[in-house]
């Protein structure tokens, strides 16, 4: 694990909403592995109603019952112009011409762009190809039909505000 701060400070309303706090680092936590100030701000004030909670205490994503609950906010909350990995699922995203554009479609690499996109997408990645190898695995052992999905993120463009989950209001922003 990369334990860096992983202090956002590329926004004013994120250093404002969300603050890094001297000494604490934002490295992925949890099952999912929760990562940056304004993630931990944000499911903090899902959990609790006050970001600083889990700002002040970002450890306690991984010793705590948030360790699992962190998944499960992360899945079904979407990140504009990101939309959350539930929409992907179950069909409520929609992608329009810009998405389509941008080869981003629904199916597994999908949410590969939304989770690690940054840093697994745009092109060829070791780490991106081994998950769709398991993805598959999985799917044929629960017979769970797949043919058609695509499956890696290696061709798509990062999601935009053009796109179509790109004019979501960001419901945790201040």
């Amino acid at each position: 694990i990369n334990k860096s701060a992983y202090c956002a400070d590329w926004s004013a309303w994120v250093t404002e909403a969300y603050p890094c706090v001297a000494g604490k680092l934002y490295y992925g936590r949890g099952a999912k592995q929760l990562s940056w100030n304004y993630n931990y701000g944000a499911f903090s004030r899902a959990m609790y109603g006050d970001a600083m909670v889990l700002l002040n205490e970002p450890e306690l994503v991984a010793t705590t019952w948030l360790n699992f609950a962190a998944t499960m906010w992360f899945f079904v909350s979407p990140q504009p112009p990101k939309p959350s990995m539930l929409q992907v699922l179950d069909g409520s995203w929609i992608p329009n011409s810009h998405d389509s554009a941008g080869n981003l479609v629904p199916g597994f690499g999908a949410t590969t762009m939304i989770i690690n996109g940054a840093i697994e997408c745009g092109g060829w990645n070791q780490q991106a190809t081994k998950q769709s190898y398991h993805y598959t695995d999985y799917a044929q052992k629960l017979g769970v039909d797949i043919s058609g999905e695509k499956l890696l993120c290696n061709d798509m463009q990062q999601f935009s505000s053009s796109g179509s989950a790109g004019s979501l209001d960001l419901y945790w922003a201040p």
